[in-house]
């Protein structure tokens, strides 16, 4: 069987440029940030190809995000159209699986593999490596100012430098909830992190007076899309509707004059809220995950 091979800077111009002629990767809502994430991944020796005969077959990448004994590593990659349902894709799956469990620095991680569609041999794959499934719809709302009733008083503004421990403590209470270990923790600050961050557009919100931080939205903008604000990180803690839709109405406002659009994930529990608000469905992705014990 054709072995997985390290990704170097030495290869990358041939592989951008098969990727550019051969990959189906075309709706996928993530696409326009796909070759930086890619270039991130070989800096860390975390991406790996299959090539046969000269030609690209896919690629696999991990991008590791570490933090207090936990690890979130986000697994993406393609096997590129000729070459699906011959085995290139466990190869890569089974590649990531094993590289992210060697080289984490934790004791445990979480490996996610997101899928815009849901596609019978990549589903079955990953099932058969058990892997969970959950279901999130990417929206989009034109950025324009919204009505909504406000039926509580919260204090939403920019967060600031100096809020980095109310987010932290915030993100520690939501990390409580999930379901697996500290991922909501990882994810909030990969994203706080995150070069694409626009901290002009992110917030923070406050019950009445104060206290401690009871929700954040954290916005990014890629370089390829620059008139979408994408809502990367919306939560509460305590979950709460009312708050979310309020959060959500002050970034629309905010937005406007500065985007087009705005834009995010979104699971099924707040869909119809922002339904409500103005936000259209484009596409359903898949997140896979698989929680294991690093070596």
């Amino acid at each position: 069987m054709t072995s997985v091979q390290i990704l170097t800077p030495e290869i990358l111009p041939d592989f951008t440029e098969a990727l550019k002629r051969n990959s189906s990767d075309g709706v996928d809502g993530i696409d326009h940030m796909r070759m930086s994430r890619v270039t991130r991944a070989m800096g860390d020796s975390s991406a790996a190809f299959i090539r046969v005969d000269g030609e690209f077959v896919g690629y696999v990448a991990n991008l590791h995000d570490r933090g207090n004994g936990f690890e979130l590593v986000e697994c993406f990659g393609e096997v590129l159209p000729p070459w699906r349902r011959q085995g290139f894709g466990g190869q890569l799956v089974d590649w990531a699986i094993q590289q992210a469990a060697a080289r984490s620095h934790s004791s445990m991680l979480e490996i996610v593999i997101d899928a815009v569609a849901e596609e019978g041999g990549l589903s079955s794959l990953l099932e058969s490596r058990r892997f969970s499934s959950s279901h999130f719809t990417q929206v989009s709302a034109k950025a324009v100012q919204r009505d909504v009733a406000v039926l509580r008083p919260f204090e939403i503004r920019t967060i600031r430098a100096e809020d980095a421990l109310l987010v932290e403590d915030l993100s520690k209470r939501i990390s409580k909830t999930e379901p697996l270990a500290r991922g909501g923790e990882i994810s909030m600050h990969s994203a706080l992190r995150h070069p694409y961050l626009r901290r002009d557009h992110c917030l923070i919100a406050f019950g009445p007076g104060g206290g401690p931080a009871l929700g954040a939205a954290l916005t990014m903008v890629w370089p390829d899309d620059a008139e979408d604000l994408w809502i990367e990180t919306l939560c509460t803690e305590p979950s709460d509707a009312r708050l979310l839709r309020q959060m959500v109405v002050d970034l629309l406002r905010r937005a406007e004059g500065h985007f087009t659009t705005v834009s995010m994930g979104a699971s099924d529990a707040v869909l119809s809220e922002l339904v409500g608000l103005g936000f259209a469905a484009e596409y359903t992705w898949t997140r896979n995950s698989l929680l294991v014990m690093a070596s």
